[in-house]
């Protein structure tokens, strides 16, 4: 006679199932955390570039007579909505169209362009702004002039066009321009007296009325973010917080989400984004946002609420 013998257990499909279920609540409870911690963690890489951007403008400061990077004036080729010789801020490092522009002093007057290169009657050909800080084609050693949580320029894509003869090229951080200072101040660009801008301001409610407003200048780069289409739009961690350069080296970080006012009006536009009309009406708008933005910014080194500065006019 044959003994049987005892069948090994196994699970039921209740219990095959459950078990699938409790797995999937846990990857769907971990998962925003992961999600939530990968972004933290590109939001501080990215204040660290910022903070080596801030430590090479000194160390440029130092090997220029204190004087910072400047980017000339010019009208990159293909965007027509810049159509004033100004200096604006802007992300770009490297341009493909460069037009040498002579400096007006003479070689005993105090110099205005970057580099030292005034008394040789033209500008530094190609590199512009922050790419003036590294002069190294291609990508590798420029990772500091890139956010990780850049969302379309990022340094795969821009990295390897800068020095590139035929092309223009792009970092994740906005540099900031001088037009809205005294212009002595804004041609010489001396890192220890950027000052302070005076400007007839408005209000974003009209119940304030305009006053001359003075702002000394704190801000000199942040992280890019354009709220238009197509090739206009450029987010850096999705448009939802803003890392911010001072002239004093430091970094800090604010939310860039709209706001609502303590009386109840309407919320606010992000601060540090350029708004999408501003591509679709005058280039006049696209100069207006910039100087919003940087205001903004020095604004909230004494006051840490940018969404409150006043709103400098139109250019």
């Amino acid at each position: 006679m044959h003994k049987q013998l005892p069948r090994a257990k196994g699970f039921t499909l209740v219990e095959l199932l459950v078990v699938i279920a409790i797995i999937a609540l846990i990857i769907g409870i971990l998962l925003p955390s992961i999600a939530s911690a990968r972004a933290q963690s590109k939001f501080v890489a990215c204040g660290v570039n910022l903070r080596t951007i801030g430590q090479m403008l000194h160390a440029y400061a130092v090997d220029n007579e204190d004087r910072i990077p400047r980017g000339p004036s010019f009208r990159p080729a293909g965007y027509t909505f810049m159509l004033k010789d100004a200096e604006i801020a802007t992300n770009q490092l490297w341009t493909k169209k460069y037009n040498a522009i002579l400096c007006a002093n003479s070689p005993d007057e105090p110099h205005c362009c970057p580099d030292n290169v005034c008394r040789t009657g033209v500008y530094p050909a190609g590199y512009m702004e922050l790419g003036l800080l590294t002069k190294q084609p291609g990508k590798i050693g420029n990772e500091f002039l890139f956010c990780p949580d850049d969302g379309s320029l990022n340094l795969t894509s821009e990295g390897p066009k800068i020095g590139q003869p035929g092309m223009n090229a792009f970092g994740s951080y906005l540099y900031r321009q001088m037009d809205i200072m005294p212009l002595q101040i804004m041609r010489e660009g001396k890192l220890d007296n950027l000052q302070a801008c005076d400007f007839t301001r408005r209000h974003i409610s009209d119940i304030i009325p305009e006053t001359t407003y003075r702002l000394d200048v704190h801000a000199l780069a942040l992280d890019s973010n354009s709220l238009g289409t197509a090739e206009t739009e450029h987010l850096n961690h999705n448009g939802l917080r803003v890392n911010v350069l001072y002239k004093d080296g430091s970094v800090r970080a604010f939310d860039n989400e709209k706001q609502v006012t303590a009386d109840g009006e309407p919320p606010w536009p992000p601060w540090a984004s350029i708004p999408a009309d501003a591509f679709l009406v005058l280039p006049d708008d696209i100069l207006a946002a910039l100087d919003r933005i940087f205001v903004a910014a020095d604004y909230s080194y004494v006051n840490a609420e940018p969404w409150y500065a006043p709103v400098p006019p139109v250019p």
